[in-house]
């Protein structure tokens, strides 16, 4: 999808392998090539060898849209197995997790004060004895508040409050992410900087969100590739969030932390 554009569609391959990708663009000719600035991806990795292949030059950034459902798909599995664990079962509707579980996956920040009193009580002793499932949210919020940064002083600091949140909630899921998170951290950067993201391409048609195998690139714009910020800094810069990842805490920071808003 062209994303200097309305969207429209460059291309269309049957497949998701980085050969197929590559053969994709290398059809397009190298000066179209050459053209390419930026390229949105979701967080595949067959993806990104096929860009880095054909352009070397372009910047990859790491669609957040996709960033943050693996942050939900994380909360709903810890959900999942603390239910099995506690219960010896699934959630049923009487369960006040399993009835809350969509609530669960709204942005904290958008909340009304009454929703968000609705899922609080979700986290307390009697329905979240172990806290796994509060600690679990509290992590996924932690990464939206960092997809939500824009510079690099903000940047790395929610970065250090994300990991030092993954590892308080010492959870096999949150780690899980946390590696993602790492593993795609220089697309992650980029798209903190440059703000680019491919959602508006993913509800275009319902086919489009039944077909993943596509790519997104502007061909419009010169940015300069984005360097590093270090993953845990050495001298984190202190805030009013001092909970780490408890909800309450995460509570406050919805006010308390600017440019939350995604």
């Amino acid at each position: 999808m062209d994303l200097s554009g309305a969207g429209g569609l460059l291309g269309q391959s049957a497949g998701r392998s980085a050969r197929t990708v590559t053969d994709s663009l290398d059809a397009r000719g190298q000066g179209w090539k050459n053209a390419v600035q930026v390229v949105a991806i979701d967080p595949c990795a067959a993806y990104r060898t096929a860009v880095e292949r054909a352009l070397p030059h372009a910047t990859i950034v790491a669609d957040h849209f996709h960033l943050v459902r693996l942050a939900n798909e994380m909360v709903t599995d810890v959900r999942q197995r603390v239910a099995r664990e506690q219960l010896g079962r699934r959630g049923r509707k009487a369960d006040p997790a399993w009835a809350k579980r969509r609530l669960l996956l709204r942005a904290g920040n958008r909340l009304s004060g009454r929703a968000l009193d609705r899922l609080m009580a979700t986290f307390d002793r009697r329905s979240d004895p172990t806290g796994e499932l509060g600690a679990a949210w509290g992590v996924k919020e932690r990464l939206r508040m960092l997809l939500a940064a824009r510079d690099r002083h903000t940047i790395a600091h929610r970065l250090h409050r994300f990991h030092e949140t993954v590892l308080s909630a010492d959870l096999p899921e949150a780690t899980r992410l946390a590696r993602t998170v790492d593993a795609w951290w220089p697309e992650i950067l980029a798209f903190c900087e440059t703000r680019i993201t491919n959602a508006g391409t993913e509800g275009t048609t319902g086919d489009q969100r039944r077909r993943p195998d596509r790519l997104r690139v502007s061909q419009l714009g010169q940015l300069t590739p984005p360097g590093t910020v270090p993953l845990h800094p050495a001298n984190p810069p202190d805030n009013q969030c001092r909970g780490v990842g408890s909800p309450s805490s995460l509570r406050k920071c919805a006010t308390n932390e600017e440019g939350w808003l995604m």
